[in-house]
């Protein structure tokens, strides 16, 4: 079951994600946001690209930028 931690600030969307499902739809926030990969892979949207995410890796989302995940 997801456990989620969230800090609201005004600079950045800080959560924390305990789940293995992707975030499926397309969505956005006023903030940054940094997404770091503990385990596994991904596949992350960011405005019109694709990324392959791996265990480890920071994907850094610019305020107001589409993205989901996949895979």
């Amino acid at each position: 079951m997801a456990q989620i931690q969230l800090v609201e600030s005004t600079d950045f969307h800080v959560e924390k994600d305990v789940y293995k499902a992707p975030m499926p739809a397309m969505h956005y926030h006023p903030t940054h946001e940094l997404y770091y990969l503990v385990k596994g892979e991904r596949e992350y949207f960011v405005d019109d690209r694709f990324f392959k995410v791996e265990e480890g890796d920071l994907v850094f989302v610019p305020r107001n930028m589409l993205h989901r995940t996949a895979g």
